[in-house]
């Protein structure tokens, strides 16, 4: 299949210019707390975050981050691609971070890694970046075969075949707008965009980057699958089985003593 292009602007050259937009819902302030906090000391406070969501969070935000209302909260988890589709149709960048909130992370950010993901990007026209693990506990690759396209001392750049599991994915990612606008249709929830998403997006011919040995994010889905309430500092069992570098007891008793949880 023929690569389409999607450029549709003047691109951003430094990492630190492009936005980033973290996805949420109602009733999620426990988890939005947990993400700010473990944000803000291994990111840095000194960059914005776009909180996009429904209502106003019932927390005090950190000066650095931002809430965007998508309007009222209706129809459930299955219109969340759908209130989604219509926020980011109306943003104008090219490039954009995304992530949901309940993936925290767990390590200072490397963002020399990343700049230079993003310049690889920017050079073969791909269309995302996984900033972060793709091996399982074992060793294996978990989203699919990958091919090895820049080595360097510390990482190696690689690319995801045609047939990778996870083509589209909640994960954090540096995403092309237009990309992930052609993957989010209307009426699906978050599991069937990653699974009927990456179906569809088999064998499109679109470059999708990754990195291997070091990573950008170190991160855990860090809520019980299904129970959103309980806190799993290991990560969940897909990330903990993974072998993701789980949230310290450092940072859990940090957090416990200045009320974050």
């Amino acid at each position: 299949m023929v690569m389409t292009t999607f450029e549709i602007g003047v691109k951003m050259s430094s990492i630190r210019d492009l936005p980033i937009y973290l996805t949420t819902s109602n009733g999620r302030e426990h988890i939005i707390k947990v993400f700010c906090h473990l944000f803000n000391k291994y990111w840095g406070s000194d960059s914005i975050v776009n909180l996009v969501g429904y209502e106003q969070p019932n927390m005090d935000l950190p000066d650095n981050f931002n809430f965007i209302s998508m309007g009222e909260q209706v129809g459930g988890i299955q219109m969340w691609s759908t209130d989604l589709r219509k926020f980011f149709l109306e943003q104008e960048c090219d490039h954009f971070i995304h992530v949901l909130d309940d993936q925290f992370i767990s390590a200072p950010v490397r963002f020399d890694i990343m700049q230079d993901l993003y310049d690889v990007m920017l050079e073969r026209d791909s269309v995302r970046v996984n900033l972060g693990n793709i091996r399982e506990a074992d060793g294996r690759v978990r989203d699919g075969r990958v091919v090895e396209i820049e080595s360097r001392d510390e990482y190696d750049i690689l690319e995801f075949d045609q047939d990778a599991e996870y083509r589209i994915s909640t994960a954090w990612s540096i995403w092309n707008r237009r990309y992930y606008l052609k993957y989010l249709p209307p009426d699906r929830n978050p599991w069937e965009y990653e699974l009927v998403g990456s179906t569809e997006a088999y064998h499109d011919g679109a470059s999708h980057l990754c990195c291997d040995r070091e990573y950008p994010v170190h991160r855990i889905e860090g809520v019980v699958a299904g129970d959103i309430h309980t806190f799993n500092w290991e990560g969940n069992t897909t990330t903990a089985k993974a072998g993701y570098l789980p949230v310290s007891e450092s940072d859990v008793l940090e957090m416990t003593d200045m009320g974050v949880i």
